[in-house]
């Protein structure tokens, strides 16, 4: 898989009692804060960690 501009293909969760607040379903960063950026995620998140493995540059 070639290396994509935004990964927002993630599993969200709601973020406490907000309406529109997520968060990435592992790594527990809200959404506006990865905003779209797999590096944006924690090193350790299992979702950037699965995604990195696949890419090829």
């Amino acid at each position: 898989m070639k290396r994509q501009i935004f990964y927002i293909d993630y599993p969200q969760e709601h973020q406490g009692d907000a309406l529109h607040a997520y968060q990435c379903k592992f790594c527990k960063i809200d959404t506006v804060k990865i905003n779209g950026l797999l590096e944006n995620h924690l090193p350790n998140c299992i979702y950037r960690t699965e995604k990195e493995k696949t890419i090829t540059e």
